[in-house]
């Protein structure tokens, strides 16, 4: 069967076109696709912006607890030297310490302090 020249005619012309189509099709699905790509970077873009706020955030609030934790640690440094220095004055205090020799140096130390004798 042959077919007259005005139906190949036909037929170049609806294969052209049927080409056409899809050219246009995948030109634009390509921008499409671009567009979709262009809005994925600004969410991202978006994302990583509000992470890092806020991780800039949870820094400055470990800053300051971490200050806060070294004057406190300093504190508590001035505190322990403070009672050592005590320590060490009672423990030279204790090494000079005699005991009573008399029941009368005894009774002397104690009206000293401030109690009164019984008998």
């Amino acid at each position: 069967m042959v077919l007259s020249t005005t139906a190949t005619q036909y037929i170049k012309y609806i294969v052209i076109v049927l080409l056409a189509l899809l050219l246009i099709g995948f030109v634009a699905n390509y921008f499409k696709s671009r567009d979709d790509i262009a809005r994925i970077r600004k969410q991202a873009a978006l994302q990583v912006e509000t992470a890092k706020k806020s991780y800039q955030q949870q820094i400055s609030i470990y800053n300051s607890q971490i200050q806060q934790y070294q004057q406190e640690f300093q504190q508590s440094q001035q505190q322990l030297n403070y009672y050592k220095s005590v320590y060490n004055t009672l423990q030279s205090r204790k090494e000079h310490i005699t005991p009573p020799k008399t029941s009368s140096d005894l009774r002397k130390r104690f009206e000293g302090l401030g109690y009164a004798p019984n008998n």
